[in-house]
């Protein structure tokens, strides 16, 4: 805050967010995920129009804790878990170098992958609206203060492919 009623940051995020929409199919990055404490990096999916909603994390990566999640979520509710949470992997490493993150997405069943290894699946029901694709590189104030000190920091996209 400046005082002039504007705050001013000597970091921000990004977002990629498809303007094509997806019903089904494969998705995968080859992501350098940022180290960090505060450190948010994720790869989803997004849909919701008047009456549904359903998201799809391919992965979400909390830096403060190293742990890697994925999660569906469907339904009216924005936050409604509908099929489980991966409650954190601890992947050692993980931000060390790039790695191939990729979703099957079909209509029975989802499954998740790191480097070609299923890491996940979940059931696919109730998320059969179109969705965007959404790469984003997130800091999560959990602790500014400790977090500023593995600022600035980088998410590295080098590949992103959609197939069916």
């Amino acid at each position: 805050w400046d005082g002039s009623g504007t705050y001013r940051y000597s970091h921000v995020s990004g977002m990629l967010w498809s303007t094509k929409t997806f019903l089904y199919g494969t998705f995968e990055a080859k992501i350098y995920i940022p180290k960090g404490y505060g450190m948010w990096p994720a790869f989803w999916l997004f849909g919701a129009n008047d009456e549904r909603f359903g998201e799809i994390d391919i992965f979400e990566y909390y830096g403060h804790n190293h742990r890697f999640t994925y999660n569906t979520h469907a339904g009216k509710d924005y936050g409604h878990n509908l099929y489980g949470k991966c409650n954190g992997i601890r992947l050692k490493r993980l931000e060390d170098s790039s790695h191939y993150y990729r979703v099957d997405w079909r209509k029975k069943w989802i499954k998740y992958y790191i480097d070609n290894r299923l890491v996940g699946i979940r059931s696919g029901k109730h998320l059969d609206i179109p969705m965007n694709l959404v790469i984003s590189s997130g800091i999560k104030d959990i602790d500014l203060d400790r977090s500023n000190k593995d600022l600035p920091n980088t998410m590295n996209v080098c590949r992103i492919k959609y197939y069916y």
